[in-house]
């Protein structure tokens, strides 16, 4: 698929959700599909859980044109850890620049505690499968990185700890597949320091996704 016929699909399954999201709620949920350009069979795909934010903040509607996680503008705690320690490093830079970046769940609310509230919930999370599933098979990544352990879950029913915690056993690093793609899962980076993950922990981590995705 041409470029400009992979931003086409994307566009059309923005509107195509812009539709049908009045069918899973009476006041429909802003949401967010894309955070970086698409393109076909990226070494990588990156999977996060929601958009954050309160539930009447702008949904993002088109496709950026710089992936959010290089941006300098995007400040936030997610975008920073991914850059500066998850994927640092010239190999693994390169791999977050062509990077093709979603999330599991694509309307907007402040966490999953208050997805996990609304009447609705399984119908949304349902939907939401079916249209990452879709993207997922478009795309076609060559690997995939949850970015929580809730979103890894979602995906593979392998799951592996390739990599844990200094004296523990608590899990860095796990892997598993979707459909023959090979699935990695993190820590969510913003309950690192609930989980007691440091820079040597994360260096940990950014080493053994280096040699995974070299």
């Amino acid at each position: 698929m041409s470029k400009d016929r992979l931003t086409e699909w994307g566009n059309a399954l923005i509107e195509k959700v812009k539709k049908e999201r009045i069918q899973l709620r009476q006041k429909p949920l802003e949401f967010s599909i894309f955070y970086s350009p698409l393109r076909q069979n990226p070494r990588l795909m990156i999977i996060g859980d929601n958009p954050g934010g309160q539930m009447d903040e702008p949904g993002l509607y088109e496709i950026p044109k710089i992936h959010e996680y290089i941006d300098p503008a995007q400040d936030y705690k997610i975008a920073r850890m991914i850059r500066e320690k998850i994927l640092k490093g010239e190999i693994l830079h390169k791999v977050l620049i062509d990077s093709v970046k979603t999330n599991r769940i694509f309307f907007r609310t402040p966490d999953l505690n208050t997805l996990e509230s609304m009447e609705n919930k399984n119908k949304i999370i349902d939907y939401c499968k079916n249209i990452l599933v879709d993207i997922i098979k478009t795309i076609q990544p060559r690997n995939i990185l949850a970015e929580s352990f809730g979103t890894f879950r979602s995906l593979s029913n392998i799951e592996e700890t390739i990599l844990t915690k200094p004296n523990s056993t608590k899990p860095l690093l796990l892997r598993g597949q979707f459909e023959g793609i090979q699935v990695f899962g993190i820590n969510h980076p913003s309950r690192a320091s609930y989980h007691r993950i440091g820079d040597a922990d994360w260096d940990a981590v950014n080493k053994e996704l280096e040699r995974s995705l070299s």
